[in-house]
């Protein structure tokens, strides 16, 4: 679940009273004025960090619509002519229609100034200039918008400054172009844009099934959200601003302190309402099989050796020399010895560029690191994301014997990449399992609880662990003896905060899913991984933490455990994307990034 957004001072706090109140009926006047229409998108969304906040310098971060109702005609007399007989023409309707609602707009603008339909706030007034756009029922500021986007271009922008996408912050993201997840090719600004959208429609969506089931926010994270909001208006005296002004600054134009607050107050709801549903509505065993096997190529794997060689895309003939030199070096290439023998002449162009742009300090350093990441292991869907189809085809075609050798050119990067083939592909079956746990520790000396291995537990404490462990437990067998049930009491009594809501690491109801064999202790994965276990099973283990309360959820190959999360992640995503939205007045106002803004830099977050 995943955003960006800003303005002056919080709302009668910061610096007085806001200048542009919000009469009753705003909700009313807004629905004929804005301005409306319908996104659709594709892609999928990146996952929200929870930390989102830490990089902004030190902080941590209806009434009714009026009716109106027309008089019944009158019945006509004996005098009047019959009602066929009157003609009323459409165009004179049309003007004094057109005349009314005129001077009914120059009224209202009268009463509540231009201001309050054309600017937006950052105090989260929902005036029709501060709704970007409307989300199923809920109204987008401005600023929360801003939020979001302004988060998707600093990832993006961050990440392109390392290679990973083909964007040249230093120009204009209007006139620069790539695809997305189904192929259509789009401007970078419009991907931006419709990522933000599908972000801000994938937590809203969440949220507000949230409120229709009741859920609402744990007061831990009520407590979290003051801190961090705290947090920020320390932060703000510190440097002396006010709280709106320096929240603009960090995280977005026209976002306020309020803006942040109900950011995070819909973060967590969403997460809480998510976490759950995940697994209310886990796919059955049968389902992931039939996804699995209309989906089983996307999980094999294939081991690769590569080397880079530059692609000169001056003209025709300078790509065809390109094409031609790779060629050659290519008929040299047999295996990985002899790929590595010839990288340090083949590559010889770009590794004095690299080590002219600081990369590396010397040529032979530069050497060194590229000959000992030749070889790796890539999986047909990240290969593919960085090829395309038919070199994917190419590589985990069994027909294709190891030891070939092809070539992929980009125009976007400037390399033609000579890949070697250098196994047959295989699905990648390595073990993993999901558990849930409730973890409960002895207390120490001063009768606080702990997980420290360095204290000393007497047998006395033991016990009284033990024994809230077992009464956990019938806790649990009196109960629905549900996955979800378990979860609920995870999140009231485990001690590993970090794997509930309560912690910072997403995690909910004492999940650890997709583990791999050696990341826990002995005892807790030794129960995990047995043989015998089933979907369902609940008992107690000991470790030096303490007393585990174990329930078993799956164990088996990692490619199964990928099958069972796409899977939920794609019913995910369908939803997102027939989830309705429209655009509103204020979509004119939000922020749009152009090269050298600062703002895209200085974003909070990468979600």
């Amino acid at each position: 679940m995943s955003d960006k957004d800003f303005e002056k001072d919080n709302i009668n706090g910061e610096n007085g009273v806001s200048s542009n109140p919000e009469p009753a009926d705003s909700e009313s006047s807004k629905a004929d004025y804005e301005e409306e229409s319908s996104w659709e998108f594709e892609a999928s969304a990146p996952s929200l960090n929870a930390d989102f906040l830490q990089s902004a310098g030190d902080a941590e971060i209806k009434v009714e619509a009026p009716q109106y109702y027309a008089p019944e005609p009158a019945a006509p007399q004996a005098n009047q002519v019959a009602s066929k007989d009157i003609v009323i023409k459409k165009e004179k309707v049309t003007v004094i229609l057109s005349s009314i609602i005129a001077v009914i707009v120059i009224a209202i603008i009268a009463v509540l100034g231009v201001r309050y339909y054309t600017v937006p706030n950052s105090d989260e007034r929902m005036n029709p200039g501060n709704i970007a756009v409307t989300i199923g029922n809920t109204d987008v500021s401005v600023g929360l918008y801003n939020y979001y986007y302004d988060s998707i271009v600093y990832e993006y922008t961050y990440y392109a400054a390392y290679g990973y996408y083909d964007l040249d912050t230093t120009k204009d993201f209007g006139a620069q172009f790539t695809k997305d997840e189904e192929g259509n090719e789009l401007s970078w600004e419009a991907y931006f844009r419709k990522l933000a959208l599908q972000r801000l429609t994938n937590y809203t969506m969440n949220y507000e099934k949230a409120l229709e089931a009741g859920i609402t926010l744990t007061d831990e994270q009520k407590e979290q959200i003051d801190s961090q909001l705290e947090s920020i208006k320390e932060q703000a005296s510190s440097e002396n601003k006010s709280v709106n002004e320096y929240v603009n600054e960090k995280f977005g134009e026209n976002c306020g302190l309020e803006t942040l607050r109900k950011f995070l107050e819909q973060y967590f709801i969403a997460g809480n309402y998510y976490n759950r549903s995940t697994i209310e509505n886990r796919p059955s065993e049968d389902e992931v099989n039939a996804y699995f096997d209309e989906n089983s190529n996307k999980y094999q794997s294939c081991s690769i050796a590569l080397i880079e060689l530059e692609y000169d895309t001056t003209d025709d003939d300078t790509k065809a020399k390109s094409i031609e030199n790779a060629k050659s070096y290519m008929s040299k290439i047999t295996d990985v010895e002899s790929m590595k023998g010839v990288m340090p002449e083949a590559s010889a162009s770009l590794i004095e560029q690299y080590v002219s742009a600081g990369y590396f300090e010397t040529q032979e350093e530069a050497v060194q690191t590229l000959l000992d990441s030749i070889e790796s292991t890539e999986t047909r869907t990240n290969f593919e994301s960085y090829f395309d189809e038919d070199t994917a085809n190419w590589l985990f075609d069994e027909a294709t014997p190891v030891n070939s050798v092809n070539y992929f050119a980009s125009e976007d990067y400037g390399i033609v990449y000579v890949i070697l083939k250098t196994a047959q592909p295989v699905l990648d079956d390595a073990q993993v399992y999901s558990v849930r746990h409730i973890l409960i520790t002895p207390a120490n000396s001063e009768d606080e609880s702990t997980s420290s291995t360095e204290t000393g537990y007497t047998d006395e404490q033991w016990a009284n662990a033990l024994s809230k462990a077992e009464a956990i437990v019938d806790e649990y067998n009196k109960g629905e003896k549900t996955e979800l049930a378990f979860a609920e009491l995870a999140e009231e009594y485990s001690e590993d905060t970090e794997s509930t809501s309560a912690g910072s690491s997403g995690l909910y109801g004492g999940g650890y899913e997709g583990t791999h064999i050696g990341e826990m202790v002995s005892e807790f994965e030794g129960w995990a991984v047995d043989s015998s276990r089933k979907y369902g099973d609940v008992d107690i283990v000991k470790s030096e933490y303490g007393y585990h309360i174990m329930y078993f959820i799956f164990a088996g190959p990692e490619y199964y455990y990928n099958a069972q999360t796409d899977l939920a992640e794609e019913r995910n995503n369908e939803e997102i994307k027939n989830y309705p939205s429209k655009e509103r007045a204020g979509m004119k106002n939000v922020h749009i990034a152009k090269p050298g803004d600062d703002k895209i830099y200085s974003a909070s977050t990468s979600h």
